[in-house]
């Protein structure tokens, strides 16, 4: 493929279809956790595509008029986050992913200190990559779920009056907030099938959801460096995925 052919830019709402269609390709194994498998992912992307604030940023990949690729950017005020860089089937192991990354590079280099992603642990080819490219290891996560096979009493106080809120029944997922014995927990909503618990959770709040809402799948991601020993004493545990996060400094990136 000639690299002068592709274009780089920056999405617009009139590509969103081609955008899901890619990402959702892209990502079966995990999309029923993410919002891009819900109902209301096309408003989502189009809300940050027209958001002024330029948070998130969607770039595609073009070729003689259609997209081929598409790369969701997280952007902070020291470095960059690649949620994702999504090519289809036909177009990968050509190129395309050096393009970008120095895409990115020319664009990001001279304002930002740094880019960081997280790529999957099974991901070999994935990883070997961005470590040819100098990424380094900077802490591993679990993505773990929490499975319903006992009985658990509830003794403790709580509220979920406001569980689901006008947003999540419109576009199937939200972030919603749970009070356990006087503590607020924040709680991501996914789907019809998935309750994501972010890295506050406690005991109370897992034996809760199993309890209570049986026909959720209950999942959490963590850094692999915490002790989860007292909750394996509590619950059953299911390790499904190991995620690394990776750094590269813009000064050290081998493009």
């Amino acid at each position: 493929m000639k690299i002068k052919n592709i274009i780089f830019r920056d999405a617009k709402p009139s590509d969103i279809d081609e955008i899901l269609n890619i990402i959702c390709i892209s990502n079966l194994e995990i999309l029923e956790k993410t919002i891009y498998g819900q109902r209301g992912a096309y408003n989502y992307v189009y809300e940050k595509i027209l958001d002024n604030t330029h948070e998130i940023v969607y770039k595609v990949i073009e070729l003689e008029n259609n997209i081929i690729s598409v790369v969701e950017l997280r952007i902070y005020s020291k470095y960059i986050f690649i949620n994702f860089i999504a090519v289809i089937e036909e177009f990968q192991y050509k190129g395309i992913g050096k393009f970008i990354m120095k895409k990115i590079f020319d664009e990001y280099n001279k304002n930002k200190e740094y880019l960081e992603l997280d790529v999957f642990e099974m991901n070999k080819v994935a990883y070997n990559w961005y470590k040819k490219m100098n990424f380094k290891k900077v802490f591993s996560s679990y993505w773990i779920e929490f499975q319903n096979n006992k009985y658990y009493s509830i003794d403790f106080s709580y509220n979920i009056e406001n569980l689901y809120s006008e947003y999540y029944k419109k576009n199937g997922f939200d972030i919603s907030n749970v009070t356990v014995d006087g503590k607020k927990y924040n709680v991501g909503l996914i789907g019809d099938k998935y309750i994501r618990l972010y890295d506050n959770f406690s005991i109370e709040l897992i034996k809760l959801f199993l309890t209570i809402k049986k026909e959720k799948k209950l999942f959490s991601i963590i850094d692999s460096s915490m002790d989860i020993s007292y909750l394996c004493d509590e619950v059953d545990i299911n390790i499904t995925n190991k995620s690394f996060r990776m750094r590269v400094s813009f000064d050290k990136i081998s493009l």
